[in-house]
């Protein structure tokens, strides 16, 4: 009995080793061809991104051509419009009676604007019918904003008569049609029979008199224009 169980045993692992020696050798192949299979798989992966980048690079290299055949083609254009105008101005005959009338009229430009430039110094330019009043003082714009203008040269500039009366601080100035009064800080004045008022008031400044030029001129009938660019004032 015993015998017959060590051989039942050394039978078994026979036939262990025996399977073992049939399936070793399956498993490594199927294992290596699992292996190679992986590989192939990796290769072909390894190929397509190749041929991926390629079209990338094939695309970047045909876009940059593009891009640089548009660019010359821009400043081909460029280069035929400049040439026309070249031409053009080539071809293009003088005209000199048209110059000589530019450079004239450029020459009246600057007469007027050397003349406005004269009146923008800061002082008032006063004209009576076009004529420029000069005056030892300065005219000036008071704190209402009105002209102030010495009163005797402007009244003697409109062809009147010119009183003062210091006792009264009294200004009168008289032409055939009409008289005015005007009194030193006193926003009435006379004109005939006619009580009017005006914004503002004559003023001793510097030991000279000033009146209101605007109401002075309307009371006499005249027109009173300001300009504020040349910073004139025109009687007319």
């Amino acid at each position: 009995m015993v015998k017959g169980t060590g051989f039942k045993r050394f039978s078994a692992v026979l036939v262990i080793a025996f399977l073992l020696t049939i399936a070793t050798p399956a498993a490594m192949t199927f294992a290596a061809e699992d292996n190679q299979n992986d590989e192939e798989i990796i290769l072909v992966v390894e190929d397509v991104n190749e041929e991926v980048n390629e079209d990338v690079n094939n695309e970047e290299q045909v876009a940059e051509e593009v891009e640089a055949t548009e660019n010359e083609e821009a400043v081909e254009e460029v280069d035929l419009e400049e040439e026309a105008a070249e031409e053009a101005v080539e071809e293009e005959p003088v005209n000199e009676e048209e110059l000589e009338s530019n450079e004239e009229e450029n020459q009246a430009v600057d007469e007027n604007s050397n003349e406005n430039s004269e009146n923008n110094d800061g002082k008032l330019s006063i004209y009576v019918k076009g004529v420029k009043i000069s005056s030892d003082v300065e005219p000036f714009i008071d704190s209402n904003n009105r002209t102030q203008v010495p009163f005797r040269a402007i009244g003697e500039a409109l062809g009147a008569k010119v009183d003062w009366v210091a006792g009264l601080q009294q200004v009168i100035v008289s032409n055939d049609e009409s008289t005015v009064v005007m009194i030193i800080g006193d926003k009435n004045y006379y004109v005939n029979s006619a009580t009017l008022q005006m914004d503002t008031a004559p003023i001793i400044k510097d030991s000279r008199t000033f009146i209101p030029l605007r109401a002075l001129g309307e009371a006499l009938n005249c027109e009173v224009t300001w300009d504020s660019e040349t910073r004139t004032v025109h009687v007319e």
